[in-house]
């Protein structure tokens, strides 16, 4: 994540909110070691999600209130 965030590309702005969510949630893996969420696969995810291209979330999927950006985190209004 630390190479994607110092590279020189811009990131998504789902995968900035994830990052965001990851480590403001004190209920997450960063900050509660007794979270059911591995930590290494919600920094692999929200990576992931920084760099992939618009579209290329998988057929039917699309943003917006309800969707779950993150193991721990939905959308809401």
């Amino acid at each position: 994540m630390i190479d994607v965030l110092a590279g020189p590309r811009p990131i998504t702005p789902r995968g900035a909110a994830m990052a965001s969510s990851l480590l403001s949630d004190g209920t997450g893996p960063v900050h509660n070691r007794h979270s059911p969420l591995d930590l290494g696969a919600a920094v692999r995810d929200a990576t992931r999600q920084m760099t992939e291209p618009p579209g290329q979330r998988g057929a039917g999927q699309r943003s917006g209130v309800g969707q779950r950006i993150g193991p721990w985190h939905t959308v809401s209004r």
